[in-house]
């Protein structure tokens, strides 16, 4: 999902005032989604499997070798998570998270993985049951929809992860959201990095 242009401006200013103070301390500051995060939460930079997932993901052109960023590791951790449930794994809307995902845990999981780029292609099929889904779509408007399809596949203890969930230019929709989370019993927490992650009982 795209930010309105102010924010966007917001963004960029941000991210190069972060950078400009992290700058003292490379290999144990990491800048990305926003955020400064030092020496304590940063691990997953040093887990092989990780790397290579996001390299993997990392659109062609991009000047780093890899976009190490804290969305992926909730998607990573999630996806490991879901590894040991029943039922598929589901992608919606941003294709780097389908890559991200056939890529972790050494590729293992790929063959679980569906992805879906348009809300239409997920109407069309009749979903399995769900260990893990990731909503990410363009048009943050689509999100309650795939909601609607996805929360009734979820098996007990699957995860879902709903992208740009703490958008505060979203602010009547994130309420909409954990509104149909909580009446499902999945409780929405929104993590510093911007995403939503539910968990079903």
């Amino acid at each position: 999902m795209s930010d309105t242009p102010n924010l966007l401006d917001e963004r960029r200013r941000l991210l190069t005032a972060l950078l400009g103070l992290a700058a003292p301390f490379q290999g144990t500051a990491l800048v990305d989604e926003s955020l400064l995060t030092f020496n304590r939460n940063n691990s997953f930079l040093r887990d092989d499997d990780f790397v290579a997932a996001a390299r993997a993901a990392t659109p062609a052109g991009e000047q780093r070798p890899a976009k190490l960023v804290w969305s992926q590791n909730t998607i990573a951790w999630a996806l490991r998570g879901a590894a040991a449930l029943p039922g598929r794994l589901l992608a919606f809307g941003d294709q780097g998270i389908a890559i991200f995902a056939r890529h972790i845990e050494g590729g293992r999981l790929a063959s679980r993985l569906d992805h879906y780029p348009s809300l239409g292609e997920l109407r069309e099929v009749k979903l399995d049951a769900l260990a893990f889904a990731a909503l990410a779509p363009t048009d943050p408007h689509e999100v309650a929809p795939a909601l609607d399809l996805v929360l009734p596949r979820l098996v007990s203890r699957g995860l879902l992860l709903i992208a740009d969930y703490g958008r505060i230019d979203l602010a009547d929709r994130r309420a909409s959201l954990a509104m149909a989370c909580a009446a499902a019993g999945l409780p929405l927490l929104e993590l510093p990095c911007g995403q939503g992650l539910a968990i079903k009982a």
